[in-house]
Order: C-alpha cells, then structure tokens, then sequence
C-alpha cells in the first residue's frame, strides 16, 4: 500500500509542480483580477509643481470598477528610499483576457519587464506656481462712534 501511494505521488508531482509555477509566476506579476473589455488609452496629465525634492509623480491608470473604467488621476508620493523606483500601475493581455498590475516601489536595479498593453504617456507639468509678495498691510477704519445718548 505504502509503494502504490508513494507511486502515485511520484507521478502527481510532475503536475503540482507546473501548476505551482504558473500560479507562482502569476502572481509574481501582482494580477488583481481579470477583465474581458480592453481599457481606454492613458490620458494625458497635466502635474502640478513637485512639493519637493523627494517627491515621485505616481501617474494615473484605468481602474476597473466592476461595469466600467474609471479613471484615477495621479499623485505625487514620498519616494521611501533612493535605491527605490515606481512600478506604474497598468493593463497587460495574457491568456485572452485583461488583468490590472498595480504600481509599487521595486528595486532600481531589479525592475521587472511587464509587457503593459499601453506604454504611459509623458508626465506634463502645469503652469509653474509664482511666488507673489503679500499685499501691504492695510490699516483698519477706526471703530464707529458711540451712539448718543437719545433724548427722552
């Protein structure tokens, strides 16, 4: 009994482990869920002004709300370390269907190749804010006279 299970685990562990691998590699990848309709072209941003030097414009992407996209605009975010880069979100084609990569932070020497179906369009930076000087100061009117006093 002993040889007949250990038999039929030799012949189930070719199988296993290729299942193991296409789901391992899947989600290596970091599919959320699958859609059948493609999603819109990125649009088109226009960034405000970076908040400061450690700041990360993280670009917007086609969310997938369950009967429609929705656009979700972007933002710009705390880079966490130097050594880290984005990954955008986006949409990639596999096995006939639409899956969503959500963005994250990788390594900047180990960013995976992710075969998204629109590459993202160029990050435009807005109208420039200007520093304007504080309007001067005005001076307030003198509180209005005391009513007098009626005479009864």
């Amino acid at each position: 009994m002993k040889r007949l299970c250990f038999a039929m685990l030799a012949l189930a562990m070719p199988l296993a482990v290729s299942a193991c691998a296409a789901t391992v590699a899947d989600v290596g990848v970091g599919y959320t869920f699958a859609v059948e309709s493609r999603p819109p072209s990125p649009l088109v941003e226009f960034a405000p002004p970076t908040p400061g030097p450690a700041y990360v414009w993280v670009p917007g992407y086609w969310r997938w709300n369950g009967y429609d996209y929705s656009w979700v605009r972007g933002y710009w975010v705390v880079r966490p370390s130097a050594t880290v880069v984005w990954l955008p979100s986006g949409w990639v084609h596999v096995r006939g269907r639409y899956r969503f990569v959500p963005g994250r932070w990788v390594h900047r020497h180990r960013v995976p190749r992710v075969g998204y179906i629109y590459r993202a369009p160029p990050v435009r930076h807005g109208p420039r804010y200007r520093v304007v000087p504080a309007p001067p100061a005005y001076r307030s009117a003198p509180p209005p006279p005391a009513y007098p006093a009626y005479p009864r």
